[in-house]
């Protein structure tokens, strides 16, 4: 039994970097460079392929093969999806509930001497919620988010938009998720390796029937094609540069791991291992049930093998077979040959492997059997890796919203820039906190139990919801109950006063 099994020579998937410096990009250096990014683009693309297509369930295992010919009939490839379920678990646990942006309001801003700004009196973030809600830019982060943990990177694709659209409710941007396949952000290797411009991969048939690629090329001043063949044999510019009007570049890479490696690569040979003990076993199973009959020291009185075999089946279907010792040193027998397995040791391997690939990559099992040894709550949480996950994902978010915070920034200078909007939003991106409302309701019954115990002897609000760790944002839920509490107060003091009123003669 054996299978083709995948193998890169590199880890994650590597920057594109190009010894010049932001000063020197042109078209002439930029066409000096294209052969050596084309080349490394053509890497990375088939590493995000293959891990996109494991993603959707394109294992390894389907080119299993057995060691004999005469066994094909029994060949079985099964497909356990691992990486689909701890993707998906990954983008609903962090995108269940979208993401929220959030205005720092009435706080101080040091560049308007210690005064509250004025952005912070207006319905700014309103005007940017809603923008990003005509966007439709919680399912843009899903898509992105999706091809960041398949793949190890996902891009945003953010443009101004024409200036036919209504400022009161259509966005000045558009916003859009970029299969990583056909893009790529070109860095400067000097120190701090800045981002120097990016490249969107377009294949076309032309009329000729000959295949060709498009590489729209994005500076931060100019826009420009080059064309080559599939092979990247040589480039040609093909339109001249064209100066941009919004001085930027429109893709943003979003990564949760600095060597942008994907759940796919970190678990690739434990699910490998996986799918060929499930394959196997059916294998075996199949192979044991359909058991051979041997026959010792007689043989069935016909002329050619297909009769004697005819005959056999005869007896076997009868349930009867006649043998005839004629050598009483070599008694004629008849034993069944079978390939047996030890289940068991292959689920207890089985397990150990699904519980190791689960815990790297930060995702809890759903099996209520496995836990921590004790039966309480919090110790099937331990076990099943609901703490773990928590860990792992505010770890996630910190590099995710790297991210987030270009392409808010992108926003807001569109924003800005464009004539019909730069009146209506006049934030900065350090104004702005950018939320994941991850759910912690795991154990709630002790979780209130305990924040009530904490106001009972007068612990603030936010430090209490801090510290029993039941909501993602303690700072705005915290704010939204004292307002709460403030409102049913004068609601009771004019009750109060109202009763007071009627007493009086």
């Amino acid at each position: 039994m054996g299978m083709t099994q995948k193998i890169f020579q590199f880890i994650g998937i590597p920057r594109i970097k190009i010894p010049i410096k932001a000063n020197e990009v042109n078209s002439d250096t930029i066409t000096k460079y294209l052969p050596k990014i084309f080349a490394a683009h053509a890497q990375n693309e088939a590493k995000i392929d293959y891990c996109y297509n494991a993603y959707l369930g394109k294992h390894d295992i389907l080119s299993k093969t057995r060691l004999y010919s005469d066994d094909a009939g029994n060949n079985n490839k099964i497909v356990e999806n691992h990486f689909f379920a701890q993707v998906e678990f990954k983008k609903g646990y962090l995108l269940g509930n979208p993401k929220e942006y959030a205005q720092f309001i009435g706080k101080p801003n040091e560049q308007e001497g210690g005064q509250t700004s004025e952005s912070g009196k207006t319905d700014d973030i309103g005007f940017l919620q809603k923008y990003n809600s005509e966007q439709n830019l919680s399912s843009v982060d899903t898509d992105v988010t999706e091809f960041a943990y398949a793949t190890g990177v996902g891009y945003y694709f953010i443009i101004p938009k024409r200036d036919d659209f209504n400022p009161h409710y259509e966005s000045p941007y558009e916003v859009y998720c970029q299969d990583p396949r056909n893009a790529c952000k070109v860095y400067s290797s000097y120190i701090g390796e800045e981002e120097l411009f990016d490249i969107i991969f377009v294949h076309i048939t032309d009329e000729n029937n000959n295949k060709k690629i498009i590489l729209s090329v994005y500076t931060k001043t100019e826009y420009m094609e080059f064309t080559t063949d599939v092979l990247g044999g040589s480039f040609k510019l093909t339109t001249q540069p064209e100066p941009l009007i919004f001085k930027d570049l429109p893709l943003v890479e979003k990564y949760f791991h600095r060597q942008k490696i994907s759940i796919t690569e970190l678990g690739l040979t434990i699910q490998n291992a996986i799918d060929l003990l499930t394959s196997g076993s059916l294998d075996a199973f199949i192979d044991n049930a359909n058991s051979i009959l041997a026959l010792m020291n007689v043989d069935i009185d016909s002329e050619t093998t297909e009769k004697k075999l005819e005959a056999f089946q005869k007896m076997k279907k009868a349930g009867l077979f006649l043998l005839k010792t004629n050598n009483p040193a070599a008694p004629a027998d008849i034993k069944q040959l079978s390939n047996s397995i030890n289940h068991k040791d292959i689920n207890v391997k089985y397990e150990n492997l699904i519980k190791v690939m689960y815990d790297t990559v930060g995702v809890p099992l759903s099996s209520g059997n496995v836990t921590s040894g004790g039966d309480t709550g919090q110790a099937r949480l331990l076990g099943n890796g609901w703490e773990n996950a928590y860990t792992i994902i505010l770890k996630d978010i910190r590099s995710l919203i790297r991210a987030d915070k270009k392409l808010l920034k992108k926003m807001l200078a569109i924003c800005k820039f464009s004539p019909k909007t730069k009146d209506i939003i006049q934030l900065n991106e350090s104004e702005i906190e950018i939320k994941y409302n991850i759910n912690r309701s795991d154990n709630l019954l002790v979780k209130t139990q305990s924040l009530q115990n904490l106001r009972d002897v007068n612990m603030p609000l936010e430090t209490s919801l801090q510290m029993v760790g039941i909501v993602s944002d303690p700072h705005s839920v915290a704010t939204e109950w004292q307002r709460e509490i403030e409102t049913k107060k004068i609601e009771q003091e004019k009750e109060n006063n109202k009763q007071q009123d009627n007493k009086l003669p």
